[in-house]
Formats: structure tokens, sequence, C-alpha cells
């Protein structure tokens, strides 16, 4: 009886997938438990180096826990080592860890051992620990999602607390992409979670998963929508255009992938991608395209800097167009106090002072500037949205009779008054003016007047007197 009552707990004290060593200090795993005899267990074990499984009396076994390993059987069944940092990432070694972990704590409740239930309640603690510390923010991908509110955070955690973690958290790899107010609260309570495997094929099939996931939420602002969608049409532009795999792109230090050019991209956009995208999110081809150029706009400051810009700009009272004007000029070396300045403002939500930086901004980067009196031609730079009038008062001559904020109101021929932005507006010399003379006219005004300067001032004359 003495001899049988030491034979039954070592029954017990293995399962199949338990890692254990022999007296040699051999690595291996327990495949199956059989008894080949009533009361004399056997298990079969494949050991480090071994090609078949050998059977052996558990009494000459010792478990070996998952946290002490520096191997693990791989998806081909085959004994490898693993690195130090290494051992420590592997999530869904860990995770499959845990599992047997907890077997084993219910194998031990059944036998009614306190030190044994006390000692796998801490080793489960300690494996949870490294669960949480396997997993891994990833920058860029946490910008992609909203932040909560601070009370929103706080009904977060009150629920947690109260109910446990209901939701699991979802990862990719080791890589977190839904889930991370959870797993922050979470850890900051010392509250276990559930983790769910997602399979991307590479980081951008990641990084649409995030997107579409966002999308079909109800809770996000206008703002937020547009960034998603436009992060979508995007990305989905460049499955069209091709293999995403064997195509270049702008990589910043976080790793996020975009697509950038100097003219925002967005101008030359696959109407078929764009009408994709627009039955998906139910808005116009229109909103898709003007949602791109903010995206790429969002994407460009943030590369200068950094991913925790994307919620501040989304959340600030930035207008797109604002958004778009900043990116335009953000590589530019004399505007980064400037910006640098304005987005610090947008941060502690102090409006004049930001929208004096913008205008300080503008200043700085207008390419023209022109002052009241001088003569201007009009040429508009973009053909297309034209009224009738802009179109009939093209490539006409005139003079600025007032500045405006973010544009000039000019006095054309027959009494014709027009508000035109600057990049709109070409400088005249009077000489380039008097070409459009006739060779008569112009020489009537040569005899009448003796200076360049005097003949531009009588061109103002006719141009106000006009009717």
């Amino acid at each position: 009886m003495p001899k049988q009552s030491t034979q039954t707990p070592e029954k017990h004290a293995f399962t199949a997938g338990d890692y254990v060593r022999n007296g040699s200090s051999r690595p291996g795993l327990i495949l199956e438990l059989v008894e080949l005899k009533p009361g004399y267990p056997k298990a079969w074990v494949r050991w480090e180096g071994g090609q078949f499984p050998v059977a052996e009396d558990p009494k000459d076994l010792k478990i070996i826990e998952p946290w002490a390993l520096d191997w693990r059987w791989n998806k081909e069944n085959q004994l490898v080592r693993l690195h130090d940092n290494k051992k420590c990432h592997d999530l869904e070694f860990i995770v499959r860890e845990l599992e047997l972990a907890f077997k084993r704590l219910a194998q031990a409740r059944s036998r009614k051992d306190p030190e044994d239930i006390k000692d796998k309640q801490e080793k489960i603690a300690h494996l949870k620990d490294r669960k949480a510390k396997a997993i891994v923010i990833d920058e860029q991908f946490q910008s992609l999602i909203p932040p909560l509110s601070a009370e929103e955070k706080s009904q977060l955690e009150e629920n947690l607390k109260e109910n446990g973690c209901r939701d699991p958290i979802v990862v990719w790899g080791n890589i977190l992409i839904d889930g991370h107010n959870r797993f922050d609260l979470c850890k900051k309570n010392k509250l276990d979670f559930q983790i769910e495997f997602v399979e991307c094929v590479d980081r951008s099939y990641a990084h649409d998963w995030i997107i579409k996931n966002q999308l079909g939420r109800r809770n996000l602002s206008p703002e937020w929508m547009a960034n998603l969608r436009g992060q979508m049409y995007i990305s989905t532009k460049s499955t069209h255009g091709g293999d995403r795999k064997s195509k270049p792109k702008t990589e910043n230090s976080s790793g996020n992938s975009y697509h950038l050019n100097e003219n925002m991209g967005a101008e030359k956009s696959s109407g078929k991608t764009a009408k994709e995208v627009a039955t998906q999110c139910g808005v116009t081809e229109k909103t898709i395209r003007n949602d791109a150029k903010f995206a790429e706009a969002i994407d460009k400051i943030c590369h200068h800097f950094g991913q925790e810009w994307r919620s501040v700009i989304i959340d600030s009272k930035l207008t797109k167009t604002q958004t778009k004007e900043i990116a335009k000029h953000v590589e530019k070396e004399e505007c980064y106090e400037i910006i640098e300045s304005l987005l610090d403002h947008v941060y502690h939500k102090d409006r004049s002072e930001y929208q004096r930086d913008y205008k300080t901004l503008l200043s700085m980067v207008s390419p023209k500037q022109f002052e009241q009196g001088q003569l201007v031609k009009l040429q508009f730079t973009h053909k297309s949205g034209l009224t009738e009038v802009q179109k009939h008062c093209e490539r006409e001559f005139g003079i600025i009779v007032e500045v405006l904020e973010h544009s000039y109101k000019v006095k054309l021929l027959k009494d014709r008054e027009l508000q035109v932005k600057a990049e709109d507006l070409q400088g005249v010399p009077v000489v380039t003016y008097c070409v459009n003379f006739s060779a008569e006219e112009f020489e009537k005004l040569c005899d009448r007047f003796g200076s360049a300067g005097e003949i531009e001032e009588e061109i103002k004359n006719l141009l106000l007197e006009c009717d």
C-alpha cells in the first residue's frame, strides 16, 4: 500500500503537453500518458535530439515550468532553442502554457494539496505578468484608434473592475490591434484578459483590419470618420495599383507605411477605388477623395512630429483646409518653428493663439503678395470648377483695389470687380500690358508720356474710368 500511495500522486502529477526533464537534465515533451499495467503509468516522451517518443517512468521525470524554458516545439514538431528576447515575446507560446498551468492548478485542487495549489497559483500569476509584457503597442496602429475622454475612460475602468474584461483584446502576432484602452486598464488594475489572435499577411493588412474594425463603430466623430475613410481609400488604392509587397513606400520611425507626393496624392486617384470605398462607407466619391487628402495631410504631419499628434489634430478645431495647408509646408525649414508653435497651441486648445500662428504661416509661405493699386493679370491655377464670370475674365488685366485677408479685390475693364486668390494673379510690368494694346494706342501713349511710370499711371486711370 505505501508503494501504491506514492505512485498515485505521480500518476496525476503529469498531463500530456507538460515539459519535463529526466535525470540527465535533458528536456522533453510528454506526448501521452498510458497505463501498461493498472497502477503503473508510463509517459511517452519525445526528448530533445530524439526522433521517436520513449516510454518513461513518471518517477524519473520532473516538470519544467514554462518561464524557465529556453526552447519550444515548433509547428514542424521539432524542438528548437529560443533566444531570451524571443522567449519573452512569444505570446502564443505563453498563452498555451498558461492554459496548461490552469489545468495543473485544477489537478492540484482535486488532490487538495494546499502547498501545490499555492505553487501553481504563483506560477499562473507569473505567466499572466509575462503575457501582459509580451504584448507590443505599435504607435502607428494605436494612433488610428480614437482615444477615450477622461469620463469615458473612468467609466470603462469601473466596468472592468466590476465585471472583468469580457471582450478579448485582439493581437496580430504579439502586436495589439484592438482593445488598447482595455489592455492599459487591465494592466493598471492587474485584471486578467483573454486574447484573440488574428492572422494578417503583413503589416499593411493589419493596418486595413484596424481601419475597417473602427469604421464599424458608431461613436466616431465626423473628423475621425473622414480620417479613417481616407486611410481606407489610400490603402485600397495601393492594392488596386498592384502588389503592395513589391512597391516601395515611405516609412517613418514607427514603421508607418503611407503614400506621399508633393501634390498630396489624391488628384490622380482611381475612379474605381473611390467608387468602391464610397459604396462601402455610404458617402459620395468626392467625399472619399477629400477624405484622402485630409488623411494624407495628417500622415505627413505625424511623419515629422510623431504619431501621437494624429488624435490631437483630428480632435482639434483645425479645419481640413488648415490641416492640409500646414502639411503642405511642414518640410520647409523656415516654417518649422511656427508650425511647432501652432501645434503646441492646438494641443493646449488655445484657439486664438493657433489661429494667429496660422495667419503668420500663410504670410510666410504666400507665393505672391500684391499691394493696393498694383497692375495684375488673371491667370486661374485650377481650371475646373470656375464660374461663368471667372471663365469670361480669364487672362484679363486689372488693378488691386482692396487687399483682403486671404484674397484680393480686383477691378477689371467694364467696371467689373472680382475677388481673387493670390495664386490666381500675376504681377504685370507696364510694358507687358502695353503689348496687348494695338500699335496705334501704344504709340499714342509713348508720345504722350515720357516714362514707363507715367504710362503705368495712365493705364490705371484708364481702368478706373472705364465704363
